[in-house]
């Protein structure tokens, strides 16, 4: 079977720089490479031609990285690889339009180089079982100059699951890093901002990497999340029902990383963390009211691991009903964290009755008021213990009809 081809192949390298023990490719051309992988039913590869013999004893002897420094590098003319297997239901194939390297790469100093690097259409598949997975990739750029690193690329998975159905994630990712230099060990980034399956997401930041630890200063973000295009461009391949939801919900998210990360002990730097989705409305098809919304939560933890859910407030509410909750707890991934709770519901039974079918014939008045106030350890949330939790609630009645 065959396991490689192409069409051409031409290489360009400076024989001075070989006279003194030195690498210089300045071009490398592949013209229609072709690489085809297959594992038989008896369990060979059809590169075992390439394997090395039990008998030869490994070498552990050290080397240094050779003194390599790379120019101008092409694969084109559709470049494939492809990947078959006889015994399982699995296959793979990687297909693009072209590959580009251009600049100055010296292997053993890379922070001495220069790199332009470009991938246009590429796409990459495969099958396991029932389910196909894809990846197309429109292009990638990677563009660097005296350690400024500029990123950007725009692609799109396609996953077709047996279980679920057929579920679309676009990508798009741009930004700079600027890497760490002969006398420096920092690694600065500048501003990345993607949009990962329609949540637009940003970071900016630094990592310091010493000896005993790395100092992080990283902020995370995401963006005026609209949960629409989520519902619209996922979620109903998943969940069919999903397409008869309209909401005008925004969430933005955002976590701070900054302290140290000890190598020895496992410290690790301190972590906080928040969530906001202001005041929204949620409607869903053949539902006769809107549903509103209103969330904010904060989170830490310390140098220990030791997370703290600092508050966490929401107000869900409908016509004839609203509800709203505080909560906050303290080492909240220990074994039994106590959870501090203050809970309202508010009731108008007669505004409630009106979101029924007029055919079910119901008809009621008068108000309902119930407050829970109090603390309650995980382990106290049910029936048999929750009278050990430190907890007091009241319901009333007014008018009730």
């Amino acid at each position: 079977d065959t396991l490689a081809s192409f069409d051409r192949f031409g290489a360009s390298i400076r024989l001075r720089s070989l006279l003194s023990g030195k690498i210089h490719i300045s071009h490398l051309e592949l013209s229609k490479p072709r690489i085809y992988a297959h594992q038989y039913s008896t369990g060979r590869y059809n590169w075992d031609i390439f394997k090395v013999t039990d008998t030869e004893k490994e070498d552990t002897t050290e080397t240094s990285l050779p003194d390599i420094t790379l120019g101008r590098i092409s694969l084109h003319s559709n470049p494939r690889i492809v990947y078959t297997h006889n015994g399982d239901t699995v296959s793979a194939m990687i297909n693009l339009k072209q590959m580009a390297f251009d600049g100055r790469l010296n292997v053993a100093k890379p922070i001495d180089s220069n790199i332009n690097f470009r991938i246009d259409r590429l796409f990459a598949a495969g099958r396991i079982g029932a389910d196909t997975l894809a990846f197309g990739l429109d292009h990638l750029d990677i563009n660097e100059k005296n350690r400024d690193l500029n990123l950007d690329a725009s692609a799109r998975t396609l996953a077709a699951l047996g279980g679920i159905g057929r579920v679309a994630l676009p990508i798009k990712i741009n930004g700079n890093i600027t890497l760490p230099g002969r006398f420096e060990d920092t690694i600065t980034i500048d501003g990345i901002n993607a949009e990962i399956a329609y949540i637009p997401m940003s970071t900016a930041g630094k990592v310091t990497i010493l000896e005993d630890r790395l100092a992080v200063d990283i902020e995370a973000r995401i963006n005026h999340c609209k949960v629409d295009d989520i519902l619209k461009g996922i979620a109903e391949n998943i969940i069919p029902e999903s397409k008869n939801i309209e909401t005008d919900c925004i969430i933005d998210m955002q976590a701070n990383v900054v302290g140290d990360y000890i190598y020895e002990t496992g410290q690790l730097p301190a972590i906080t963390a928040s969530l906001r989705i202001p005041e929204s409305q949620i409607g869903y098809a053949g539902f006769p009211g809107k549903i509103g919304i209103k969330l904010t939560a904060d989170a830490s933890s310390d140098s220990a691991g030791k997370v703290n859910l600092e508050q966490f407030n929401a107000e869900v509410g409908t016509k004839g009903a609203e509800i709203n909750v505080k909560l906050n707890a303290k080492d909240v991934l220990c074994n039994d964290p106590k959870i501090n709770i203050d809970g309202k519901v508010d009731i108008v039974l007669e505004s409630l009755a009106e979101l029924l079918p007029d055919t079910l014939g119901v008809r009621a008045k008068g108000n309902i008021l119930a407050e829970l106030k109090g603390g309650i350890k995980v382990s106290q949330m049910d029936m048999y213990r929750f009278s050990d939790a430190d907890v007091a609630g009241k319901i009333e009645a007014h008018n009730v009809d």
